[in-house]
């Protein structure tokens, strides 16, 4: 028996579930052969919100599993009482509030004194957070890959494409290869630059505005994607680029542009058609990004666009709808099941009294 150290006498019940009571988890016993409760310690209210009493009615454990977590939580744990081991695991349960809760469980077998496992007692460490924290890490690592995937490829076929052609940069068009480099390299630059700048809707805050050329911003968005889509045998052509003039920070407009490229690029099969261009009103000028693929589902749309705020499938859609709203603009996307998808997004005009020239 333990003595306490300071009397000399064995600690008593209460001290023990003054013990329990203070940790951050939850502590329990149960039946081995009915998974039934047959103690739980007060941090279970506080925790999942379920009183200690709610847990000795037959069956609770499994009647707070997560649905899609039932089956595995169960027979992970008959394996182990099968196999006569402690078990470690995780798994979502219900709170009594209807969130969902991620849950460590830590689980000892306890034998009587022929070797049966007569009980289970075991310690529930609400991981919600952690698992959180990781899902996000995993999350942003995707759309970081995703993002950069693109002008990463241009750059490294456009490089071998000067460096497999002799003389490469006497022959026509080469200069518009090395563009392509250039303005790849830039998008990718300008991302990092967003991702270390702060939090969303900070990160574009220093924009440099001025009168541009529709059609120059048009010409230059192709230039950068062409090679990309021609590879993959994909034609893009330019479907419309009117001689009206726009308020923009053309460099952040192209960054607009090669993620909406750079999407319809992925997504359209070999053999399909992206239409770059733009329409024009009294106020505004709409460039859009069309192309012939598969369609998106509208809830799935919904999710693209990040419901007006959220971060979409790729931080850099996240970026170009906060590049163009603080041009004053808005970010569009439109697409039906089997008839492809466009995404537009639109700019301030300049009158044409005011544009360069005039």
């Amino acid at each position: 028996m333990d003595l306490d150290s300071a009397t000399g006498t064995a600690p008593s019940e209460s001290y023990y579930h003054e013990l329990i009571g203070s940790l951050d988890a939850i502590v329990w016993e149960a039946d081995a052969a009915t998974f039934q409760f047959t103690f739980v310690s007060p941090q279970a209210e506080r925790i999942l919100g379920y009183p200690p009493e709610a847990w000795m009615a037959e069956d609770f454990w499994m009647k707070i599993l997560h649905p899609d977590d039932l089956d595995e939580a169960v027979q992970t744990c008959l394996a182990g009482l099968r196999e006569g081991r402690d078990t470690q695991f995780e798994y979502r349960v219900v709170a009594a509030n209807g969130s969902t809760r991620w849950i460590c469980d830590v689980v000892r077998l306890v034998r009587d004194e022929g070797g049966v496992v007569r009980q289970l007692r075991g310690i529930m460490v609400d991981v919600t957070e952690r698992k959180r924290i990781a899902e996000e890490r995993e999350r942003f690592r995707a759309m970081v890959s995703h993002d950069l995937s693109n002008p990463l490829s241009v750059v490294l076929l456009n490089s071998d494409l000067l460096l497999q052609t002799p003389g490469a940069l006497g022959c026509p068009g080469s200069w518009d290869v090395v563009r392509g480099i250039l303005r790849s390299a830039e998008q990718m630059q300008r991302l990092i630059q967003d991702l270390t700048q702060g939090p969303p809707g900070e990160r574009v805050s220093r924009l440099a505005p001025r009168p541009f050329a529709a059609g120059a911003l048009v010409v230059d968005a192709a230039c950068v994607g062409r090679p990309l889509a021609s590879d993959r045998g994909i034609e893009l052509v330019i479907a419309s680029a009117e001689p009206v003039w726009v308020w923009a920070d053309p460099e952040r407009v192209l960054q607009v542009f090669g993620n909406l490229v750079g999407n319809a690029i992925r997504y359209t099969p070999p053999g399909g058609t992206i239409r770059l261009g733009t329409e024009s009103s009294v106020a505004a000028v709409r460039f859009f990004v069309a192309d012939s693929g598969a369609g998106i589902p509208p809830a799935k749309l919904e999710s693209l666009l990040g419901n007006g705020r959220g971060l979409g499938a790729g931080l850099g859609l996240a970026i170009a709808r906060e590049i163009v709203e603080a041009h004053g603009g808005t970010l569009a996307g439109e697409s039906r099941p089997g008839a492809g998808s466009t995404f537009s997004f639109t700019l301030p005009r300049i009158a044409r009294g005011m544009a360069p020239g005039n």
